[in-house]
């Protein structure tokens, strides 16, 4: 099974989701790949076939945002993330979270379809063997990060 990521957007740290997301999905379109800001380090994804996911917090009513392909995970404490930082137009315009760790590169990045939701994915939670589905999050903070197949 290949491991796949969902990823929690917030309205509490710059830059705002929707307009990030569409940001993101124009640059793909335009360049082939785009580096999204991510305030978690992400493991065990396997480049061109494991989707990374977004969807927004509480704000946003939880909403499904969108999804791409996962080419690679960079650290922020690298030269190439520090590079990524200095030099993404959205990122100098509008900020990044305060608690940000990295960048993931996605390519083919879609957003989400008018009546699309999470279980559009039909993915299963790792961490519960249950449907990957609003009702199925895991609660508190780990909902920020869920790896599912």
């Amino acid at each position: 099974m290949t491991r796949n990521v969902l990823l929690m957007f917030s309205t509490d740290q710059p830059p705002d989701p929707v307009a990030e997301m569409r940001w993101h999905a124009e640059r793909c379109a335009k360049d082939g790949a785009t580096a999204v800001v991510t305030t978690r380090v992400l493991t065990g994804l396997t480049p061109g076939r494991s989707t990374v996911a977004f969807y927004g917090s509480q704000a946003l009513g939880k909403r499904y945002l969108g999804r791409g392909k996962f080419v690679e995970y960079i650290a922020l404490d690298t030269e190439r993330g520090r590079e990524i930082a200095r030099e993404s137009p959205l990122y100098k315009q509008r900020g990044m979270p305060a608690s940000a760790r990295g960048f993931v590169l996605i390519r083919d990045l879609q957003l989400a379809g008018e009546g699309e939701d999470l279980s559009t994915l039909g993915g299963k939670i790792e961490a519960s063997g249950r449907p990957l589905t609003l009702d199925t999050l895991p609660a508190g903070r780990s909902r920020a990060q869920v790896y599912y197949e």
